[in-house]
């Protein structure tokens, strides 16, 4: 079930990517910030609780 939740994280992840880029090209620096950083936290959160539960 842990994979399941990595593999919907990526595809979400490479959606708000595409719209960071958008928001990037249209001059909106901190919006992509702020995309690129829920982006970061929403891969990596799953990810660090397959490793730390048992």
């Amino acid at each position: 079930m842990a994979y399941v939740m990595i593999g919907i994280a990526l595809v979400a992840g490479i959606h708000a990517y595409s719209y960071a880029k958008a928001l990037k090209c249209s001059g909106n620096t901190v919006g992509a910030f702020v995309v690129l950083l829920f982006v970061a936290a929403s891969i990596g959160l799953p990810i660090y609780r397959m490793i730390t539960a048992p």
